[in-house]
């Protein structure tokens, strides 16, 4: 505060198992972290922030979300997200010469099954802020960090890196997002009007 006016966290299934499963090596300890700052962040006197969950909507945990839901939503006591916003995992934006182009083939998820899986948790959740993503809207919406520390964003098939912040200045970071304006920034803002 007073910079950050939403706080972002990946959640992708209901159990620190299923979730270790899923994500890989660490994905049982994420799950609890997760949990104890919800715990933490309804401790808050004063919330500066509102909390969005995301979640990807693969084969493999296609039908763990309504527990997942269930979880977020009513049963654990701490804050609950003010927004569940949920994406389609697709190859769309994938080929073959990416690495993990199997794992991706196998675990997309159609248009009609993403949607299917939305129907569902909003007739169960009615009243809850239950948000969609569709992959294509993924295309030039986001810039990121990878774990090599490389600023990147989607765009077509590929992603394009723009700057290692482990070797830029923050003077430097901020001329290079501010770069890839034109490219990039109206989607964003468009992705995220429902946080306004």
């Amino acid at each position: 505060a007073p910079y950050v006016s939403w706080i972002s966290i990946s959640l992708d299934c209901s159990t620190s198992e299923s979730n270790e499963a899923m994500t890989g090596k660490g994905g049982a300890l994420q799950f609890r972290k997760i949990l104890e700052f919800l715990q933490y962040n309804a401790s808050l006197d004063k919330k500066t922030a509102k909390i969005k969950l995301a979640t990807v909507i693969t084969k493999r945990n296609k039908d763990d979300l309504l527990a997942l839901g269930k979880l977020i939503l009513e049963d654990q006591s701490g804050y609950k997200p003010d927004i569940w916003r949920l994406y389609q995992f697709s190859d769309q934006f994938s080929d073959e010469t990416d690495v993990g182009y199997q794992y991706v083939t196998e675990n997309s998820v159609s248009a009609e099954e993403a949607e299917a899986v939305i129907r569902t948790l909003r007739e169960r959740f009615p009243g809850q802020n239950i948000s969609y993503r569709p992959a294509e809207s993924r295309d030039q919406s986001f810039i990121f960090i990878s774990p090599d520390l490389t600023l990147t964003y989607p765009s077509g098939k590929k992603y394009v890196a723009f700057g290692n912040t482990g070797k830029m200045t923050a003077d430097q970071i901020r001329v290079a997002i501010t770069g890839v304006r034109d490219i990039v920034w109206g989607k964003i803002i468009t992705n995220r009007a429902i946080y306004s």
